[in-house]
């Protein structure tokens, strides 16, 4: 009896928890290759540039296919907007829609 409240107990815990935290998914590239990952439902998947701290919403966009794989990593959003409040900057190429009129102009 004491293992099965222990047990329940344990769960909501875990349910409460896990449904309380907000986090996005990040999946490197090459472990993205190898488990031939795709995003969740609901999300979008971003190319971001670790070196550059720039973002990518088209993975086959020249930029992105020439990140070095160390620096490469691809991050699950409901949308490619949030990027930006992650500190991430637009790619002028695939991301153009995301700049501001100030980077527009650079």
């Amino acid at each position: 009896m004491k293992n099965t409240a222990l047990i329940c107990l344990l769960l909501a815990f875990c349910l409460c928890f896990c449904s309380c935290m907000q986090a996005d998914i990040v999946i490197d590239a090459e472990q993205s290759r190898a488990e031939n990952a795709f995003p969740p439902q609901g999300t979008v998947a971003v190319t971001v540039n670790l070196s550059s701290g720039r973002f990518h919403t088209d993975s086959s966009c020249r930029h992105a296919v020439n990140i070095k794989e160390e620096n490469k990593k691809i991050i699950f959003y409901r949308n490619a907007a949030e990027a930006l409040l992650d500190g991430f900057k637009p790619c002028s190429v695939c991301a153009e829609e995301y700049k501001t009129a100030e980077e527009k102009n650079d």
